[in-house]
């Protein structure tokens, strides 16, 4: 169904939850951003994402967005980063959002 679509999970952040300084490290997200870059050109693919590093992690987007542009961008690879709509009521599955099984 989805032949042509592939997930990267990147680590680079230390700890979870609150925190009085960002968890996100920088060095780390570079090191990830430049290894799905050397994907994404093989496969002649885009890069989508949200706001990687600048939420719970704390990380500023001024810094992020710098490392998508030198990493993706600088490697020709085209990015979209998406701004996630406010957090809504988790809703029950309806039936007609199920995936047929025939």
């Amino acid at each position: 169904m989805f032949d042509d679509v592939s997930i990267a999970s990147a680590v680079a952040q230390k700890g979870y939850g609150p925190s009085a300084k960002p968890r996100t490290r920088y060095a780390a997200l570079e090191e990830c951003l430049a290894k799905v870059a050397d994907v994404a050109r093989r496969l002649h693919a885009t890069v989508h994402m949200p706001r990687i590093g600048c939420g719970q992690a704390g990380g500023s987007w001024f810094i992020v967005e710098e490392l998508i542009a030198s990493t993706l961008l600088g490697s020709g690879v085209p990015a979209v980063v998406y701004d996630l709509a406010e957090r809504q009521p988790i809703l029950p599955i309806q039936g007609a959002l199920i995936p047929s099984m025939a």
